[in-house]
């Protein structure tokens, strides 16, 4: 099956590396096709108005509006021919362009919507700093108001190689296990690892020790169920996508103060290019919430999926 992916570039390098990075992914993704997609800057309401009834604000808005298209399409073409010279066959790329209406962020997101796109790639630019992540940047942006669009957040010049994906039982981290399994159907060279950090034991006290009954051990009894049936519901999605068993694995990481800290470290010591993490929905998953806000803050030179 086809999988398509959204670019959004400018010909800034962040974009650069995140094209690059894409790119390298279709040696992994069989059926991959892309577009290049940017947004023009957006024209004041005022000047349009003025235009109609001015010939000198006509013709400078006309100069302007042919500059900008002129413009986007240059950083289009550039990036096209950047992966073309990769190998990548050309009937592979589209581009696309469109003035600013809603807003960068916005007007991508209602792009990859209307496309029905498996992922929106961006470069994750202004990120490292906690005061920048609410700052307006598109990034931001995209990654807190993706919707049901996976955006691919590229920090730095990462090669694909082996995926870990954050997983805490969750609906959420199962639709991030889906996208994964869709995107990496039939292929038989990825390592796909699934990390769970396990949680710490809440401070409970025996509520009723004469009864014999250990709140401790209830509770982690329940969360050894919870995981072990998200990892048979995992697998079957992997097995489905026809990904062999054996390029699959579940690796879980002793309770730990930070979990988002831990996957970091995982992914650093065992040389992981990509994480992928499940939107928080809201109630019932720990992460995008502290989890994978940690991860998409912190997780320098690698490639952060959120997966809504």
């Amino acid at each position: 099956m086809q999988k398509k992916i959204l670019m959004a570039v400018d010909d800034s390098m962040s974009a650069k590396c995140a094209v690059s990075y894409a790119t390298a992914m279709s040696k992994c993704i069989t059926d991959l096709s892309y577009t290049l997609f940017t947004v023009q800057p957006g024209v004041s309401p005022y000047i349009l108005d003025e235009a109609k009834t001015n010939l000198k604000a006509k013709f400078a808005l006309d100069k302007m509006v042919r500059q900008n298209r002129e413009k986007a399409q240059k950083i289009l073409d550039g990036h096209k021919s950047e992966m073309c010279q990769t190998g990548l066959s050309e009937d592979r790329i589209n581009t696309k362009t469109t003035v600013k209406q809603l807003g960068t962020a916005e007007d991508i997101l209602e792009t990859a919507m209307d496309g029905m796109y498996d992922a929106v790639v961006i470069g994750r630019r202004g990120l490292s700093k906690l005061e920048q992540i609410f700052a307006g940047s598109v990034t931001a942006n995209l990654l807190e108001h993706g919707g049901g669009v996976p955006i691919w957040a590229v920090d730095g010049n990462v090669r694909p190689s082996d995926i870990l994906v954050a997983v805490d039982g969750s609906e959420s981290s199962l639709r991030a296990v889906d996208h994964v399994a869709f995107m990496f159907s039939k292929n038989t060279n990825t390592n796909i690892v699934m990390v769970h950090v396990v949680p710490k034991t809440e401070d409970i006290k025996n509520l009723s020790g004469d009864a014999g009954i250990d709140l401790e051990e209830i509770i982690k009894s329940g969360r050894q169920k919870k995981i072990k049936d998200f990892y048979v519901a995992a697998m079957q999605k992997f097995m489905d996508a026809e990904v062999p068993k054996e390029r699959v694995h579940l690796k879980e990481l002793p309770p730990q103060k930070n979990p988002g800290k831990a996957v970091i470290d995982e992914a650093v010591k065992s040389g992981y290019a990509t994480i992928v993490v499940g939107r928080r929905n809201i109630k019932k998953s720990a992460f995008m919430g502290s989890v994978s806000r940690h991860i998409i803050q912190y997780a320098d030179n690698k490639a952060v999926w959120l997966v809504a």
